[in-house]
């Protein structure tokens, strides 16, 4: 399975994989479903939202944002080995990194003595990389 960070994390993923387990033991043995079934489902979140989300609150919302974001960078100028294309194109590359042992497992313990996830405190630590250039 493949999950980007934005719809999930740890504890998430714990809860998933318990009833994806769950299931796979009851079904690969004949049995029925044996999660008890949930009180709210996505239905009911998103037609709750669709009552809150009237015409006025909907202009409320993009007036904030706006004005929130009045002065803004259309986009932001990072140094670079190359100019910008005329015409974006969305292609690109990655580059990997290792964190060895040591690094990985300091990151992990001050993820968790700061109560945050470890992509909080890598993205942090970026975005303060970022914010230096």
């Amino acid at each position: 399975m493949t999950h980007h960070h934005i719809i999930t994390d740890g504890w998430s993923l714990g809860v998933q994989f318990r009833d994806l387990n769950e299931l796979y033991a009851a079904f690969s043995t004949g049995q029925s479903d044996p999660l008890t079934p949930l009180a709210i489902q996505y239905p009911d979140y998103a037609a709750w939202q669709r009552q809150w989300l009237t015409e006025d609150r909907l202009k409320d919302q993009a007036t904030y944002w706006r004005e929130t974001l009045v002065g803004a960078p259309a986009s932001i100028e990072l140094p670079t080995d190359r100019s910008r294309p005329p015409r974006q194109s969305f292609t690109g590359a990655n580059v990997p990194i290792h964190l060895d042992a040591q690094l990985t497992s300091a990151l992990k313990n001050h993820s968790q003595k700061h109560g945050v996830t470890m992509f909080m405190t890598v993205l942090a630590a970026w975005s303060a990389v970022l914010s230096r250039l």
